[in-house]
């Protein structure tokens, strides 16, 4: 099959339940979810298949749990012979996945990977603290205006997801992220539910410790898959050290999502 890609997702489809059936029918599936149980030091499967929900939309339980999922359907479509895929890619955390499926990362290393990087986002903002919602129909730069508008001392708004022209993602201080029209939703980022920890200031701030701390980690674990790919923090090729480097700016106030990672195989 030519030009087969893999899209892989960020936050915001997990689920309690989620995979029952393909984890019954797949010994894959078991498999994965086991692995990554074993690096993360408890049993991830237990916590998707019978919650409770809220831990599993916190953030640092969030990302693990999406990866290895998107690992575990990626290798049912393996032992179902199903093609090669020419190209992968994820958005935001499905990055991480593109990356495991790319073999370029471990499972095991991105499992505790995306868990610091989930602890370090939670840890920006208590969860409850904060919005998010997503803006159609506007211009980047009309809402980056608002925004400023609504900052003050004591109150954030902020910018977040540029995730294509006409969607923006923004954020803000629960009851302060008021702009419109705006329409709360689920969305691919930290801690993805209409009421979140907002983390754009906060974290800012906080992830500058924890960049230099986790960019060393997926220096020492991660490895450019062969023919490099495009990222979406540099927008170029890029291959290497100069791409584990940029793996690091995930830890950055804002993303252009507009800009897709794409990695072949």
């Amino acid at each position: 099959m030519a030009g087969l890609a893999f899209l892989f997702p960020g936050q915001g489809s997990q689920s309690v339940g989620m995979l029952g059936a393909a984890h019954e029918a797949y010994s894959v599936v078991r498999d994965t979810f086991e692995e990554s149980s074993e690096a993360l030091g408890y049993d991830l499967w237990k916590l998707v298949s019978e919650g409770p929900e809220e831990q599993l939309t916190l953030t640092e339980f969030t990302q693990p749990a999406i990866l290895t999922a998107s690992v575990a359907l990626y290798r049912c479509w393996q032992a179902e012979q199903g093609a090669v895929p020419e190209f992968v890619a994820g958005h935001s955390l499905g990055e991480y996945s593109a990356l495991v499926v790319a073999e370029s990362l471990s499972l095991a290393d991105g499992s505790r990977l995306v868990q610091t990087r989930g602890r370090a986002m939670q840890s920006a903002v208590p969860a409850g603290e904060g919005a998010m919602a997503a803006v159609l129909g506007l211009s980047d730069a009309v809402i980056d205006e608002i925004c400023v508008t609504h900052c003050d001392d004591d109150a954030y708004v902020g910018a977040v997801n540029y995730n294509s022209p006409g969607q923006v993602v923004y954020e803000g201080s629960w009851g302060e992220a008021s702009i419109a029209p705006a329409r709360q939703r689920p969305i691919s980022h930290a801690s993805d539910a209409t009421r979140c920890g907002s983390h754009g200031g906060s974290f800012s701030d906080y992830s500058a410790e924890r960049r230099k701390d986790t960019g060393y980690q997926q220096r020492q674990c991660a490895t450019a898959p062969e023919s490099g790919g495009y990222s979406s923090i540099a927008g170029q090729t890029s291959g290497g050290t100069g791409y584990v480097d940029s793996m690091r700016h995930y830890f950055a106030p804002s993303w252009m999502w507009a800009i897709c990672g794409v990695w072949s195989r």
